[in-house]
Order: C-alpha cells, then structure tokens, then sequence
C-alpha cells in the first residue's frame, strides 16, 4: 500500500495521506544532513541506514520513515548532476516524508521542482511558496498525514528564510514562521491528525515553545553544527543527531492513559551491516568519481585549514589561493568570494598532493566566475556586510585578494571596517576598481544586495565554475604555498585570523 500511494502522489494525484496497519505504537525513525552519499569522512553510510531501517520494517509494519532533509546539496557529486543521485538513492530507501530545508535549494528552484517530481515520497514544506503571484512550488506539499487504523500523524515543516540569500533562491519567499506553523497545526488538527509533527531546518536552533503551548506534539531539527537540538517531544530533548552517526527513533504511544508519551532512542548507524543493493549503488558511483577525482593537479608546500570555523572567522589560507586564482585568472584588480563557499572542513598537512577531488569537495557549489566594475562605494559596503556575519559564524564573511583591511570585530555591526587598502592603496570610494567574484555574489547572494547590477566586463573565463578555474590555477602552478598575509588584521584580537 505505501509504494502504491507514494506512485499515485509522483504521478500527480491529489495524495496528503498513507496507511499504515493498526499498533499502539508508532515508531517514527529520523535522519537529516547527509548531502554525501560516498561514505568519506563519517563511520557510516546510507547503505547502513538502509539496512538499519529494513530491520526495523520487518519487525512491523506501523514504522514511520521520516527524512528531515538538509541532504540534496551541495556536494562533491552534486556538483555534476545537481543533486539527482541522491533521489536515486532514497527512492531506493523510501522515506515516508521528506523535511525540505534550504540546502534542497542548493541547485536552484526549477531543479529542486524536477526533484520532487521525480521522489517516491513527499516534500513538504508549510512556510516557503514561489514569490510570483504568491503560488505553491511544484512538488512541494505543505504538509502530509499517515494514517493508521487506530491513529493518525500529521507532518509539517519549515523551511529557513535564509534560503532566499544565502542561496540566491529569489523566486521564493519566506511566510511568517509562527502564522505558518500555528495555521498549518491547526490545519493537521482539523483533519484529524491526533499527533503534529514539525520538522525544522537546520537555522532553527529552539521552537520549543510550539510543544510547550501544545501546538505541536514533536519537533524534529535539521541536525547542524551548532544547533542544540536534534529531537523536542515536549518533556524531553536530545542534542546527538546524525553529525554524531545516530539513527533517532521515537517510540510513539498514542493509547497511553497518563496521555501523549513519547520516548527516544539513539542507534549507532556504524553499527549496521551495508545493504547490498544500495552499497552497490554508491559504489557504481564511487567508481565513475574515483575516474575524475584521482587526477593529480599539484602539491601545497604549506598546511591548510578549511574547517568550518576557521574559514568564516578571519583570513584563510586557502581562501587566499582561492581568490588569487581568481583575480590571476580574470586579470582583476581585486577578488573576494564568501567563506560559506567553502565546504571541505580538512586540514591538510603541508606536501599535500592535491587532487581534483579535494578542489571539488573544497569548492562544491556551481557557481560562476564573472568580471565586474565595482566602487570603492560597493567594496566598502561589501566588507562591512561581510563582518557583520562574524556574529553568528555565517558563510558570508568574505575571503579576499589584493585586498588589506582593518577592522574590529566588536564595533556594532555596520561600524566595523577601520581601513582598507587596495594593491596597498588607501580604497577611494568614489573610484571604479575592477573585481573577480562569483555570479551568485553579483546576484545579491548571502545578504550582498549592494552588489547587485555591477557592470559585467568581458572576459575569456567569465562563465566558468569557480572550482574550475581553481583547479586550472593549481595544475599550472604545480606547487602553490599559501599562507596568511594580514590581508584581514581585527584590531580586536590582534590577529588577523582563527
């Protein structure tokens, strides 16, 4: 009965419900955040999710399969086919429902549509619609209702409002997040869900009040570095999630006399054998990467640090071969890219032999290098913006070349730039400088509404993916050693990176 609904709702019927067989009680099994299918730096696969979930299916049939999303992109393989493996793979695994968070978005609107279109199961989400006339997505659904013969279970979600910056998705607009769950709760209630579920992208650190007040019984976030929580059933919460490897299952008993109870448990995913059909899947592309990816490009002769903190923090030295690449490439005065960009999370040691695959694994969005005409206006407004996410670690602190500033760090937000030279030049505000950076930047991407409508100027490389141009820079090199050059020096701390 689940594959036949889930291919009447792919074939574009009307479907907001399942049937699951009768049980007192439910048992709601939840990953999120797994954008990489080839098992790299974690001690587990989604091949032994599937095994852990088939167990858990043949033990009854009342098992909810609940994807909480954060898992389409970026990604090294992402990268090529913008996300479409990883609809292979879970219409394999069949989640009932899927959260969709901004990183599905990472691929852009219309790709995210063909995604939904082509799942065996459905997208939800209850606070996110396309901005033109105000109309649904296609594919998206803003909520979904399992039924049992004893019970029913309403899912809903929300999706961050960061997706509109932070990934360009300017198609889209964000609806007011308490209207938006309080109206589609109610919603769930009204058509007889006796248990609400809300599933919360990953910039959503506490909604507890929603449990609290009763509007929902069940939270489930988007796990991420930095939230604290994964699970909030209302009178417990848990903060391991599937960054630490664990598969949640929440033990539903909706006949319990002393009222709705709810209890967690964790399942260490490493702890599972790899199913067969989907550790071949993986493999078959493991295979064709590992034909790409192998190819050697070139050796640092100095260490690098790509983890998260350290690159959205203060001067990188990876940021900087990053923009040096492309400012050389693109003949520019000066170059910047967003530290959110930048997705390794590696450290490497010096006398690294670096690979294509660590350029795309580095670099794994697809975007853009283009040649504008900037001001001096524009490079100031961009930097301050860029300290302004030093507060909550965002990716749109910028990474920069030809560039030296001094700033504090805790001036207000806005009043943080101190001075700044260009090629060792006081920055003239009133003066045109010419400027390397990336397509989703120049389309007010992350917050940089000051860089929109920048003059394009020609140039051979303009169009050309960012990773692509990086990688081309090192294979010409052969032996890059970047280092920090006080390019970003806080007067604050004194130093001019983490």
């Amino acid at each position: 009965m689940r594959k036949l609904l889930k291919t009447l709702c792919a074939l574009g019927t009307l479907c907001f419900f399942s049937v699951l067989s009768t049980a007192e009680e439910v048992k709601i099994l939840y990953i999120s955040s797994l954008p990489e299918i080839i098992k790299n730096k974690h001690d587990f696969s989604l091949a032994q999710i599937a095994t852990a979930v088939r167990e858990e299916r043949a033990k009854s049939d009342n098992i909810i399969f609940v994807h909480g999303g954060a898992s389409l992109g970026p990604s090294i393989l992402g990268a090529m086919d913008n996300g479409a493996h990883m609809i292979d793979v879970l219409n394999i695994l069949e989640p009932d429902v899927m959260g969709v968070g901004k990183r599905e978005f990472s691929y852009k609107e219309d790709q995210f549509s063909l995604h939904a279109q082509s799942a065996m199961f459905p997208f939800i989400s209850s606070n996110i619609q396309l901005k033109e006339g105000q109309t649904p997505i296609v594919g998206l659904e803003p909520y979904y209702v399992i039924d049992t013969l004893a019970h029913s279970i309403g899912f809903m979600a929300v999706t961050s409002e960061n997706v509109i910056d932070e990934y360009g998705s300017y198609k889209l607009e964000a609806l007011p997040l308490e209207n938006s769950i309080k109206k589609t709760a109610d919603q769930l209630r009204s058509e007889g869900a006796e248990y609400v579920v809300l599933m919360a992208d990953t910039d959503y650190d506490d909604l507890s009040t929603y449990t609290a007040d009763g509007t929902v019984d069940l939270i489930l976030y988007a796990h991420n570095i930095g939230n604290p929580y994964s699970v909030d059933t209302g009178v417990e919460k848990l903060s391991k999630g599937m960054l630490d490897g664990q598969l949640i299952t929440i033990n539903v008993d909706l006949d319990n006399p002393e009222g709705k109870k709810a209890s967690i448990e964790l399942s260490d995913i490493a702890s599972f054998e790899e199913d067969p059909e989907i550790k071949s899947i993986v493999e078959s592309y493991g295979a064709r990467l590992n034909i790409l990816f192998r190819q050697q490009l070139g050796t640092t002769d100095t260490a690098m640090n790509t983890e998260r903190n350290t690159v959205r923090t203060g001067e990188n030295a990876f940021g900087n071969f990053v923009t040096d690449s492309i400012r050389n490439a693109m003949k520019a005065d000066i170059a910047f890219i967003n530290s959110g960009g930048i997705r390794g999370n590696t450290r490497y040691p010096a006398g690294t032999i670096l690979t294509r695959e660590h350029i795309q694994s580095e670099l794994p969005f697809n975007n853009t290098v283009q040649l504008f005409e900037i001001t001096g206006e524009q490079i100031q407004g961009a930097l301050e913006h860029g300290l302004s996410c030093l507060d909550e670690t965002d990716g749109c602190f910028l990474q920069v070349s030809n560039i030296q500033m001094e700033y504090n760090s805790k001036a207000p937000s806005g009043q943080r730039v101190i001075n700044v030279l260009i090629g060792g030049q006081p920055l003239e505000t009133g003066k045109t400088y010419t400027a390397a950076t990336l397509n989703f930047l120049a389309n007010g991407g992350d917050g940089f509404k000051m860089l929109q409508n920048m003059p394009k100027k020609t140039n051979l490389l303009s169009g050309k993916l960012l990773w692509e141009v990086v990688a081309n820079q090192l294979e010409e090199q052969q032996t890059i050693a970047p280092k920090l050059e006080n390019r970003l020096n806080d007067q604050a701390t004194g130093s001019s990176a983490s």
